[in-house]
């Protein structure tokens, strides 16, 4: 399975989804493959990706129970950082990374 950016071209709304193919992945978004923009995701910047996004959906969630100390909240934090610095070490935007945190606040 690979990873697929697809970004309807009408809404400009974006997903990340795991298909085997690019049209595969657009159907799975809802959309045909001419309504969509597709880019396909190196295995790397997915996983980084998916690691910010693990990173702050941890760091999210102690925050929101309240059942992290002062010091576990640090050490998330900390975790969130180095999971977007690698992200960018491997060519990943601003954006991408952005997305990647806030996609944990939106669900």
């Amino acid at each position: 399975m690979k990873t697929y950016r697809i970004q309807n071209r009408a809404t400009r709304e974006t997903q990340d989804v795991e298909a085997g193919s690019a049209a595969q992945a657009c159907r799975a978004c809802g959309w045909m493959i001419g309504q969509c923009y597709v880019q396909e995701l190196g295995s790397k910047r997915a996983k980084a990706l998916k690691a910010v996004e693990e990173a702050s959906g941890r760091f999210a969630l102690a925050a929101v129970t309240g059942v992290a100390n002062v010091a576990q909240m640090e050490e998330l934090e900390a975790a969130v950082y180095r999971a977007a610095w690698l992200a960018f070490e491997v060519g990943c935007s601003v954006d991408e990374v952005s997305k990647a945190q806030l996609s944990v606040v939106a669900v």
